[in-house]
């Protein structure tokens, strides 16, 4: 078996290239005597020269990240939805994805939505959209009575051309965006916009929670907006047990793994009655399941 000289030579002032080509062209090396004669003998020789085996002959595994879930709803529901050209079920519906973005297809009887959605890797992002109800059709005019003269048409207002407001409220805070601008903050107050239709998204990135809704704003009215925040799973124990209180609301004695609760901040109270009452908050998310423990025996 031929034995495999040693590398060496690079331009003076560069040793950290030297040894890097040196050990690169080792494990070239080995690759090539695997494959002609055999992994015992590149094992052999990696053993001799110092050049770690597995890492010579073997490749990396590649991670596989975690997929997204995409929850697509629309009001009223029903609507067909197709992802990536997919059809995928009616809304409300939740769809399993690959991270980064996809071709979503919201179909109604009201109209069909178009959109690039964008999904992370191992969060839940929503996706809402408001079907806008056609408006009524005028009564045909009665022109068979010639005797009675027709009105004008009424001249629009000073300024009907002009923007609208937008309240928009959830029981967390989300900043409001349209494509990449921030529009403003829920819970601050009207929100000036022009009139026309605004596809709005509503972000909460600490929380993992995103839902977008499809807005009229109509010149000199507000438009008001309602956000739902998803319940997710929250788990709860104490030592040696404790009855448990969220938000001032008792919802059982521990240990307690099932709970739903809406994403946000909440205030924790356990009570014993030999070992007292202690309090803590907790953030819930979608970024994964809470989970709450304390030692009602620690003072």
């Amino acid at each position: 078996m031929n034995v495999l000289p040693a590398r060496s030579g690079s331009p003076r002032g560069a040793p950290g290239l030297d040894a890097f080509a040196a050990e690169a062209s080792r494990v070239a090396d080995l690759r090539r005597l695997a494959r002609r004669y055999g992994t015992g003998a590149a094992i052999a020789l990696a053993a001799l020269t110092g050049v770690a085996w597995w890492g010579a002959v073997t490749p990396s595994r590649p991670v596989t990240p975690a997929p997204g879930v995409l929850r697509v709803e629309s009001d009223p529901g029903g609507a067909e939805v197709r992802v990536d050209g997919v059809l995928r079920g009616s809304t409300p519906v939740d769809v399993t994805l690959k991270g980064g973005a996809h071709a979503l297809t919201v179909s109604g009887s009201q109209g069909t939505r178009t959109a690039t959605i964008t999904v992370r890797a191992g969060t839940h992002t929503v996706d809402h959209t408001t079907w806008i109800p056609a408006p009524p059709q005028a009564p045909p005019a009665h022109s068979a009575i010639p005797d009675v003269p027709q009105r004008p048409a009424p001249v629009p207002a000073l300024g009907a051309t002009g923007p609208g407001s937008l309240d928009a409220t959830a029981p967390v805070p989300l900043q409001i965006y349209e494509g990449t601008r921030l529009v403003g903050t829920t819970g601050t107050g009207r929100l000036t916009l022009p009139a026309g239709m605004h596809a709005l998204d509503f972000v909460s990135e600490p929380l993992g929670f995103r839902v977008q809704h499809v807005v009229p704003i109509t010149s000199q009215a507000l438009a008001v907006v309602a956000i739902d925040v998803p319940r997710v799973p929250l788990s709860v124990n104490a030592t040696p047990w404790a009855d448990v209180w969220i938000d001032g609301v008792r919802v059982g004695e521990t240990p307690m793994g099932d709970l739903l609760e809406p994403i946000g901040v909440h205030e924790i109270e356990f009570r014993h009655p030999q070992l007292g009452t202690k309090r803590t908050t907790i953030t819930v998310s979608l970024k994964g399941t809470a989970r709450v423990a304390i030692d009602m025996r620690v003072p």
